[in-house]
């Protein structure tokens, strides 16, 4: 029996060693932002090609109004295994952005993010998110790297609502796959 488990012990061992030499890209499909209130004066999103086999991700807006203190994000993470039918849901997050900016940083995977963001923005990391201040990410690095080795190959779909005592205010959507070279 014990040598069972030492054969399927090492066949796992094996096929993790295989993934982590995967050759992998990011392919993006969409990106669209969408201003859903006059709060929103100007916005605008994009990704470019960059050296190196990345992306960058780029998102402009201009407030008319200083973003209000209740105003809420929710965070969307969907995504369907290359070969696969069933969609899942992987996160489904809603915080008020002034506690995401203050209190979230603690979580190591979102403080990498954030990081990122404060490389490649002027993004407030605290509130409050001004009026008559184009804020910009241009540049923002995306690239297969960032999905670790041992997770699958999938099409997956990342959104950002943005959203005022139930009143829609911005809406972020980025379609995109990671798939073998």
């Amino acid at each position: 029996m014990s040598k069972f488990f030492i054969i399927f012990l090492a066949l796992g061992c094996f096929n993790n060693v295989l993934l982590i030499k995967k050759q992998r890209q990011m392919v993006f499909r969409h990106v669209t932002c969408i201003a859903q209130s006059d709060i929103v004066k100007h916005s605008g999103c994009d990704v470019r090609v960059l050296p190196d086999e990345c992306a960058g991700l780029n998102v402009m807006f201009e407030l008319n109004s200083e973003l209000a203190v209740s105003a809420d994000v929710q965070v969307l993470l969907n995504y369907r295994l290359i070969n696969g039918t069933k969609v899942v849901r992987f996160l489904n997050m809603k915080t008020k952005v002034c506690d995401m900016l203050v209190h979230v940083p603690t979580v190591s995977f979102v403080k990498i993010i954030l990081n990122g963001l404060a490389r490649h923005s002027n993004l407030p990391l605290s509130c409050p998110v001004r009026k008559n201040i184009m804020y910009n990410i241009t540049d923002l690095p995306l690239s297969a790297s960032m999905w670790p080795p041992y997770m699958p190959l999938v099409h997956f779909n990342f959104t950002l609502n943005f959203t005022d005592k139930q009143k829609p205010l911005f809406f972020f959507h980025l379609q995109a796959a990671v798939v073998s070279k």
